[in-house]
């Protein structure tokens, strides 16, 4: 209560019953703080008080699939990604299913569901307008459904960012910064900026193996590729536009046109690669085995309060190894509550 009274001493025009909406218990007090903040700024930039977002997050939720709370999934991301409150943010949900199932959302930022039009996957019109001298419909390059669902869910979503910076991660991405450093977005919008020519950054990708996924390991940053990884990426959307590539001119005679990453890699616009730190800035991809993963959380009573205790942990970790840097490892160090 002596948190909540401060700060709406220090901050003008926000209910105090709002404020309690804002300011949920944490078993962080600095991660309470900074979600208790940047939720009274998205107020203050919903009543009028700010301007639109430079910044779009978006994402894909599957409800009844995914099992982390998208409200809290989506601010420990924002964390990760940003050192300070970064109220000029819109978050992007596209929502494979029903709306009326996602019942958590994020309201400490400015918010918005979409609905995976699952129409749009036989649309040729629409798929022209992003890949053409290929299939001419999403299901005609996407054997599987979960590729094709995902490859809809990313051109949803660049079709609707209408900021200068565009951020898709998955929703099941576990972003790490220095409690005083760059988070992720900061350090990729100043990676664009150092280089005209990069249309995006992306990280290095998750090496997946037979028993787990890790973070590339970090190196001096790479020259202008067509390479990426979509489960972390930023793009400028206008030198998207500038450099119109799209639509992207496929051939896939002889190579594979089955994803978003396989489609436009090859093909599409040329960005930047940012690497894993394990002194800085990291990303976690969850465990292979997601039922053990998730019933490790429930051992805290909730998914909810297991994340929350994960997130706790993970803000504690002394510097990891690079080799320490999977989803296994670090899951297996990990007590959570």
């Amino acid at each position: 209560i002596l948190v909540q009274d401060v700060l709406v001493i220090v901050i003008e025009n926000v209910a105090i019953a709002r404020l309690h909406d804002c300011c949920h218990k944490s078993p962080d007090m600095r991660i309470f703080l900074w979600a208790c903040l940047a939720c009274v700024d998205a107020l203050n930039l919903n009543t009028g008080s700010g301007k639109s977002g430079s910044v779009t997050f978006g994402t894909l939720f599957t409800p009844g699939y995914d099992e982390i709370p998208l409200d809290i999934a989506v601010t420990h991301q924002l964390y990760g990604s940003f050192s300070n409150i970064q109220p000029l943010v819109n978050v992007m949900v596209i929502v494979n299913g029903n709306l009326a199932q996602v019942k958590d959302f994020p309201e400490h930022v400015s918010t918005s569901l979409i609905k995976l039009n699952l129409t749009r996957l036989s649309d040729h019109h629409f798929t022209s307008r992003f890949f053409v001298s290929g299939p001419s419909t999403i299901s005609d390059f996407s054997a599987e459904e979960q590729h094709g669902h995902y490859t809809l869910a990313m051109l949803t979503f660049l079709d609707n960012c209408a900021t200068t910076f565009c951020v898709w991660a998955d929703v099941d991405m576990l972003l790490h910064r220095q409690a005083h450093g760059q988070g992720w977005v900061d350090r990729m919008v100043q990676m664009l900026n150092d280089v005209p020519g990069a249309s995006f950054v992306s990280t290095r990708g998750i090496e997946e193996g037979q028993k787990n996924s890790r973070c590339g390991p970090a190196d001096k940053i790479a020259t202008l590729s067509h390479a990426f990884s979509s489960r972390l990426i930023l793009f400028n959307k206008a030198r998207l536009a500038t450099s119109k590539v799209f639509p992207i001119k496929l051939d896939c005679g002889s190579k594979r046109c089955d994803t978003f990453e396989n489609m436009v890699h090859r093909y599409g616009p040329e960005g930047l690669v940012v690497n894993c730190s394990p002194a800085g800035l990291w990303v976690l991809h969850p465990p292979l085995n997601l039922q053990a993963y998730s019933q490790k959380l429930l051992r805290c009573g909730s998914t909810r309060k297991g994340f929350m205790g994960l997130w706790h942990e993970l803000e504690q970790l002394p510097d990891p190894d690079i080799d320490d840097l999977s989803g296994e490892e670090i899951f297996g160090k990990l007590k959570l509550c």
